[in-house]
């Protein structure tokens, strides 16, 4: 049974209406929710309303309109449509979460780019890096994290520019002879020029993502301020990264969530963990070869990875996800998929585990303290 638009009377946001969600953000597109299913109220639920489809970037929840009603009111898929025509009665549609008129003419005005070649990609963010600094603040937020000046120019890390000299800097890459577009986070402005897509709420340190060859596919930016949503308990966590994208600007595109890796593509043994600056920080602290998904649930292309590694000579790979794969059922989710592909590749696999800290990076640089403090009390 489809459940697109052309077969169904009504599309993912009239069902969302009567499954009563709650929106978080939207784009040219579909909306951000909260998710109806782990319930994590941070809006990591994505209704697609081009695709009529969804997808929790947390618990990995996803499917069609039917599949989102069925699944969430625990009936078949033929009893969610019953309902929802029941319920709908067929005669209106996008109540309460209608777009306004402005926004369906800026979405239906909305192009996207496609996705630049690996090669293009890679040169321009090179550039980009190279007119950009790390400020004294963001080199000493590293050092905490145990990275040296050495390591930290030799990863790349930059804070974000000003959105004054955004246009600016774009307009010096065209000038090297550049692609942007189609370059994630370069999107065309009205006036025909191009930009990069940052602003207050992005104030924070470029993360290259580097695929298995060196090229850069695109950044994370580990934001100042987490984003938190005005309702939040006090003591919940914001999300503390998010995409340089321009997927919701015209002509902009996303950069498809890219799987980091740093180390020796010929190395027996890699480490899988969540997050490129995580990875770069254990890499650095013990020397191993590591791979990092963007999400402990976003692992889907680690399939195709996993792949050539073994044709490299790889022979296991170690699943180091966060501690809390031992109490969140969507992290030992995602950890039992990264186990479950490798040994589908020919490849070992095992779990990583450790006491009193959350990431393995942590872990690491304790166990160095340690070795340090130990040395100073031996001198």
């Amino acid at each position: 049974m489809s459940e697109y638009k052309h077969d169904l009377p009504y599309g993912i946001l009239d069902v969302a209406n009567l499954l009563g969600v709650n929106i978080r953000r939207k784009q040219f597109n579909g909306v951000y929710v909260d998710c109806l299913f782990c319930e994590d109220t941070r809006g990591k639920l994505f209704l697609n309303t081009i695709l009529d489809s969804f997808h929790c970037n947390y618990c990995d929840a996803r499917g069609g309109i039917l599949r989102m009603y069925a699944r969430r009111r625990n009936i078949t898929r033929y009893e969610a449509r019953c309902e929802i025509e029941e319920r709908l009665h067929l005669q209106t549609r996008f109540t309460d979460y209608d777009y306004t008129a402005n926004e369906r003419k800026k979405a239906q005005q909305h192009t996207n780019s496609t996705l630049a070649l690996d090669t293009d990609v890679h040169d321009t963010f090179t550039q980009l890096l190279g007119m950009l600094t790390l400020s004294d603040y963001h080199r000493r937020k590293l050092y905490e994290r145990g990275l040296n000046d050495s390591q930290i120019d030799a990863l790349g890390y930059r804070t974000v520019p000003r959105l004054s000299d955004c246009a600016v800097i774009t307009n010096k890459l065209l000038a090297l002879g550049l692609t942007v577009e189609g370059v994630p986070g370069f999107y065309q402005k009205k006036d025909g020029g191009w930009t990069l897509n940052v602003g207050n709420w992005s104030a924070g340190f470029l993360v290259p993502y580097r695929k298995l060859d060196g090229y850069i596919g695109g950044f994370q930016i580990r934001l100042d301020t987490p984003l938190k949503n005005k309702d939040d308990p006090p003591k919940k966590d914001g999300a503390k990264y998010i995409w340089l994208s321009s997927a919701s600007k015209h002509m902009g595109v996303s950069s498809g969530s890219p799987v980091h890796f740093i180390g020796n593509p010929n190395a027996s043994t890699v480490y899988v963990t969540e997050g490129a600056l995580k990875s770069d920080i254990a890499h650095c602290l013990s020397g191993k070869t590591f791979v990092a998904t963007a999400g402990a649930n976003n692992v889907g292309k680690l399939d195709a990875l996993f792949a050539t590694l073994a044709g490299n000579g790889v022979k296991q790979i170690i699943e180091a996800e966060d501690m809390d794969k031992l109490t969140n059922k969507h992290v030992a989710r995602g950890a039992a998929m990264i186990r479950a592909m490798a040994n589908a590749n020919g490849l070992e696999s095992r779990s990583l585990t450790w006491n009193n800290y959350k990431g393995i990076d942590d872990w690491l640089l304790a166990q160095r303290n340690k070795r340090i403090m130990a040395a100073a009390s031996a001198a």
